[in-house]
């Protein structure tokens, strides 16, 4: 087995209509090692699905294409919930209530982007995107050369739905493997009166593991790419945005603006 693709239920207390998918893992929860509430081990994330971009792309075209827009949100989600995998995986899925999980329009949604993006429908293929016989996303398919040119984006903060992480993907052709919400990321700052953002010892919490995991998988996930974060910068004070910043330079993570991953 390759690689991992579960077409799901998503439900969500807003109720609002949505195709939506994420990679998948538990970064931001302690204690590290004990089983998840949801499936998964806390502290740990799953090896991100490298078709998750380019699939996320698809998804809005044929949201588009099946006149689901704009009833429908199309929307990616950060790194949550289990299982414990040890291939790259993903979930699509179809939200947000009872009501619209037996929507044929957005299943037949799905099932374009399934035979597209898996390489399914025939057609003309596009360099650059991984779409070669393992459809659109293989990361495999990618000779060297293109894999050294490929932006890969890590996003870090903002809400459960990522909207600034989002737009990236939405302007730009770039790659994307795990993206870590505010919630995972809990940070306390030191009690003395004197410490310093930039030069004092870094904040104690879950973040420093929960970017450490996920910076690590992606990596693995796309070997020889350009891993590049975007931070959600209006999410975090500005001690915690220096903070981290200073891990990013510690894990020799560059950090990108939209331009950047063009």
């Amino acid at each position: 087995m390759s690689e991992v693709i579960f077409l799901t239920r998503h439900s969500a207390a807003s109720g609002r209509p949505s195709l939506t998918l994420h990679v998948i893992g538990v970064p931001g929860e302690s204690p590290v090692g004990e089983e998840a509430k949801f499936g998964g081990i806390k502290g740990e994330v799953v090896l991100p699905n490298p078709r998750f971009a380019a699939w996320f792309r698809l998804m809005s075209e044929a949201g588009e294409r099946h006149g689901l827009i704009p009833e429908f949100e199309m929307t990616i989600e950060t790194t949550h919930h289990g299982p414990c995998l040890s291939v790259p995986t993903m979930f699509i899925e179809i939200g947000s209530s009872e009501s619209h999980w037996d929507r044929r329009d957005a299943a037949e949604a799905w099932a374009d982007v399934m035979a597209d993006g898996l390489g399914l429908a025939g057609g003309e293929q596009h360099s650059g995107d991984g779409s070669a016989a393992g459809g659109i996303g293989d990361w495999n398919s990618l000779d060297e050369e293109s894999r050294a040119a490929a932006k890969v984006m890590i996003g870090i903060g903002g809400g459960h739905y990522a909207p600034r992480h989002t737009d990236v993907l939405r302007k730009t052709d770039c790659w994307a493997g795990h993206q870590i919400a505010g919630y995972a990321l809990e940070m306390e700052k030191p009690e003395d009166p004197e410490w310093d953002s930039i030069t004092g010892e870094l904040p104690s919490g879950q973040w420093n593991h929960s970017m450490r995991v996920c910076v690590e998988s992606t990596r693995e996930a796309f070997p020889g790419g350009q891993i590049i974060a975007h931070l959600d910068r209006k999410s975090f004070k500005g001690w915690q945005r220096q903070a981290i910043i200073r891990l990013c330079a510690e894990l020799n993570l560059p950090i990108g603006r939209t331009k950047d991953f063009l």
